[in-house]
């Protein structure tokens, strides 16, 4: 525990101005240290008849974590003849496993989105909505080709291509000129 440092004289004359009040107290926000250091009375000190081992735990050495998986590819390589041909070996496979996994997690993913969405819109309704927008689309292109009065009068084709219309998306045939 750190003890307080006890002032001297020379601090106790430069802490009275103003300057060296605001600079302690930013640092100390307003609050002393106490003299000597907290001690529970509920919890016995180890001096008081309980033994220090309860309290330190053993220390483990870098040996016992064994993981071998942080380790660098050239500390794995490092050993000789068959070991190190087989720990490449096992590197590669490693890598193309990862690969694997992250292809089969993208693709997991990608269905679970299209699961969600299959269940958060009902397919039906949205068929419906489908073809109302579609007829209401077809029925303002009649009403639009209609109000164009000029001499040669355009074809539903060409008012179509002229708007940049999809006409497979209204269900229009050129063939028929009509919508079907």
């Amino acid at each position: 525990m750190l003890q307080p440092k006890t002032p001297t004289t020379t601090e106790t004359t430069a802490s009275t101005t103003p300057k060296s009040i605001s600079a302690l107290g930013r640092r100390s926000c307003g609050l002393r240290r106490p003299s000597t250091p907290f001690v529970s009375p509920v919890m016995k000190r180890p001096d008081e008849g309980s033994s220090k081992e309860i309290y330190n735990t053993p220390k483990r050495s870098k040996q016992d974590y064994g993981n071998t998986l942080l380790k660098a590819p050239m500390d794995l390589c490092s050993k000789k003849g068959d070991q190190n041909e087989d720990s490449l070996e096992l590197l590669a496979r490693k890598r193309e496993l990862i690969k694997i996994i992250q292809t089969k997690e993208e693709s997991l993913r990608k269905l679970k989105l299209v699961k969600m969405y299959r269940n958060k819109n009902d397919l039906t309704q949205l068929q419906s909505l489908i073809d109302k927008w579609r007829t209401v689309s077809q029925e303002a292109a009649e009403r639009l080709l209609g109000k164009i009065h000029m001499d040669p009068q355009p074809t539903m084709g060409q008012l179509l291509s002229n708007l940049q219309v999809d006409k497979e998306l209204i269900h229009y045939s050129e063939d028929d000129e009509s919508f079907y």
